[in-house]
C-alpha cells in the first residue's frame, strides 16, 4: 500500500484545484496569529501533523 497526500482537491464552487500544503499551512499559521496562541514554527508543525494526517486518510 502505497502512502501519499491527495494530488487535488475539490472546492466549495465545484472547481478542482491542485492540492497545496501551503495553503493550509497559511491558514493555520494566520489562525495562530489571530489567536495569539502559537507562531510560524509551531503552524509548520501543525501542517506536517496535517499532511500525515492525509497521508495516512487518502493511502492507496
Amino acid at each position: 500500500m502505497t502512502s501519499s497526500r491527495p494530488s487535488v482537491v475539490v472546492k466549495r464552487n465545484g472547481v478542482v484545484a491542485p492540492f497545496d500544503s501551503g495553503k493550509i499551512r497559511s491558514a493555520i499559521e494566520r489562525a495562530g496569529r489571530a489567536s495569539g496562541e502559537f507562531d510560524a514554527a509551531r503552524a509548520a508543525e501543525l501542517t506536517a501533523q496535517a499532511e500525515k494526517v492525509l497521508k495516512h486518510r487518502f493511502a492507496s
